[in-house]
């Protein structure tokens, strides 16, 4: 009280600026919503140039701090009350999201980063994958690849850090409704791997695509046990998420709860994809997959197939003529005498003078 009645300088400030406590926002979300329009118009210039996620965050913040005293984390900014907000009052037109985790096609060895605008941009390809397998962990993908699971089941792997972005989850949205993909998802056996599971399965389904499954992969507590993977404890310092906890066997409740270890602290139990063996890994998720029937090639329809083949013919009669063509005549002499006969080059004169005089 005695801060918001005295200024800089000691003096009394107005009743209106004494009220102020009253008129604060009842909660974080509040004072985010209440300051994001005047954010993105500092960030933005009135709307002349484009803004990330976390470049909207730093002008969000000391707007809100004039209006509570909880401190704005990025992650829950970014992640949950920004895909509120839009979700709520339309979308910020200038905004996206840098990429955090990155599409690997099968076959074609393209690479997309899972930023919004990338994301925006991408044309997915037809005829070259049928599956998406989201990957918690984007350090497991060079024993993904060595395997050829993209290769051999059809199959584009998101390589992730964590929870899916919302350009990850337009992507999968994208392609299950432009392209049938099957979705699936491998995480840690703790609790936040399943709430990864968990999340990205409602949101994906929030964005509207009807009949969309993300099929849990795992690793469950279950599938530890099964392959006598080493358990660790670590200290849990955030509530189990609600619909993870309500969902819990009883084996996992015991790993997951634990015991209290002190003031908001329970020493827990889990077991994380990288304690599994890359023969291991890979033999698991050949076994999901068939588990799951998700095991078919990609096979085009027969008049797709037939066309390819006409074409590759073309293709390839062309490419033997011009190959006969080309050892029959010497073309490097027929262009020189031909160039000559034009009298190439042209004139040149002053084209230095004129290219800097433009530039």
């Amino acid at each position: 009280q005695k801060r918001l009645r005295r200024g800089v300088g000691g003096d009394e400030r107005s009743g209106a600026e004494e009220e102020r406590p009253c008129n604060r926002p009842r909660s974080l979300r509040d004072a985010v919503f209440e300051v994001i329009p005047e954010a993105v118009r500092r960030a933005t210039g009135d709307g002349r140039y484009p803004v990330s996620a976390r470049g909207l965050y730093y002008q969000v913040r000391p707007l809100v701090r004039k209006l509570t005293d909880r401190e704005l984390d990025y992650n829950y900014f970014s992640q949950q009350l920004l895909p509120e907000y839009q979700e709520a009052r339309g979308p910020i037109g200038l905004l996206y999201y840098d990429p955090r985790g990155y599409l690997h096609e099968p076959h074609t060895g393209r690479v997309l980063p899972l930023g919004t605008r990338e994301v925006a941009g991408y044309e997915l390809p037809v005829l070259v994958f049928n599956k998406i397998l989201y990957v918690e962990k984007k350090g497991l993908l060079p024993m993904l690849q060595a395997a050829k699971l993209a290769e051999r089941f059809d199959m584009a792997i998101v390589s992730a850090e964590g929870y899916a972005t919302q350009a990850a989850r337009m992507l999968l949205y994208r392609a299950h409704g432009e392209s049938r993909c099957r979705l699936f998802v491998l995480h840690d056996a703790d609790p936040y791997g399943y709430n990864i599971a968990r999340t990205l399965r409602e949101e994906v389904r929030n964005l509207g695509a009807e009949g969309v499954e993300v099929v849990d992969l795992g690793l469950t507590v279950g599938d530890a046990i099964q392959m006598g993977l080493e358990v660790e404890e670590f200290a849990r310092v955030q509530d189990i998420p609600q619909g993870v906890k309500e969902r819990l066997t009883a084996q996992e409740w015991e790993w997951f709860v634990g015991r209290q270890a002190g003031q908001n602290r329970w020493l827990s139990r889990r077991v994380e994809l990288n304690a599994v063996s890359a023969p291991q890994l890979v033999a698991f998720i050949e076994d999901k997959l068939s588990e799951h029937g998700a095991t078919a090639k990609v096979l085009p329809p027969a008049h797709v197939v037939a066309a390819e083949a006409a074409e590759a013919y073309r293709r390839a009669a062309w490419e033997i003529a011009e190959r006969a063509v080309m050892e029959a005549v010497d073309m490097r002499s027929l262009v020189a005498q031909a160039l000559e006969l034009a009298g190439v080059p042209p004139a040149l004169d002053g084209i230095y003078a004129r290219l800097a005089a433009r530039l």
